[in-house]
């Protein structure tokens, strides 16, 4: 919907934008920002489809979030895992 109406915004609408505005917006401008929505709204859902927690990864491993039950696992091994 955003890239069609960044289509829409730049080649169809410009002239009458730019008029309505008083030169001081035109089409490009709001076709680049309903192009970049276009972009961000694909991203948020690949985002959505993938497991893998791109966001948070640091030094090129990602990690991917899990949550574990730690009241089965012993005192010792917890603290062993906090030191290193």
């Amino acid at each position: 919907m955003f890239f069609g109406l960044s289509l829409a915004a730049t080649f169809g609408l410009s002239n009458q934008i730019c008029s309505l505005a008083s030169h001081y917006v035109d089409g490009m401008f709001l076709g680049s920002v309903f192009q970049l929505l276009a972009v961000m709204m694909v991203y948020k859902y690949w985002d959505s489809i993938t497991s893998e927690d791109l966001e948070f990864s640091v030094g090129g491993t990602p990690h991917i979030w899990h949550v574990q039950n730690t009241m089965d696992v012993p005192k010792q091994r917890l603290e062993s895992k906090s030191h290193e």
